[in-house]
């Protein structure tokens, strides 16, 4: 494969369809329909993102939601621009209430949720990266009130994902100074 630097808000179509003779962009190797991991690497061999997949149906698209940073999933095709949500996604639900601070923060964030149709749901924190720093799963909670600790964590942006049963999703972002 040719080297190729992406800049931010480029995209890159690579082909993993173990069919070179088709252009420098088609990989010599094909992904199992049967599941299997595929990372993207740096040239020192640090992992930039990777996923494990399970078995996938024909022409399925899976992508991170929000783009970049969210949970791998299923997604519009959209080659060659931002994932986009398959047409049942829906923003976070007006039956819960998130607040979260203090944002910025040394590390300690407090997160207060009120959940008025009792659906469950789960709490993620995300670096750049998109690599789950923090997660915990809800199930049913109506009222719900946390302590997050990311002292461990260095300073920066984070994304607090916060994503319903039913598919609805919100995204905020954390400041840890």
């Amino acid at each position: 494969m040719p080297d190729e630097m992406i800049q931010a808000g480029d995209f890159l179509i690579v082909w993993a369809d173990d069919d070179v003779n088709q252009g420098a962009w088609h990989a010599n190797f094909k992904l199992s329909a049967d599941g299997e991991e595929i990372g993207i690497f740096d040239d020192s061999g640090g992992q930039i993102d990777a996923v494990v997949f399970g078995s996938m149906d024909n022409d399925v698209a899976r992508g991170r939601l929000p783009n970049g940073i969210g949970v791998f999933q299923e997604v519009e095709p959209t080659p060659g621009a931002s994932n986009q949500p398959l047409s049942t996604y829906q923003p976070l639900s007006k039956s819960i209430k998130l607040t979260f601070f203090p944002n910025p923060s040394i590390g300690i964030f407090s997160i207060s949720i009120k959940n008025t149709k009792a659906l469950a749901f789960n709490l993620s924190i995300k670096d750049l990266m998109g690599n789950t720093v923090w997660k915990s799963d809800l199930n049913n909670a109506q009222e719900f009130g946390l302590e997050i600790d990311l002292n461990h964590l260095p300073n920066g942006i984070y994304f607090l994902v916060v994503q319903l049963e039913d598919g609805s999703l919100k995204v905020e972002r954390v400041v840890l100074q």
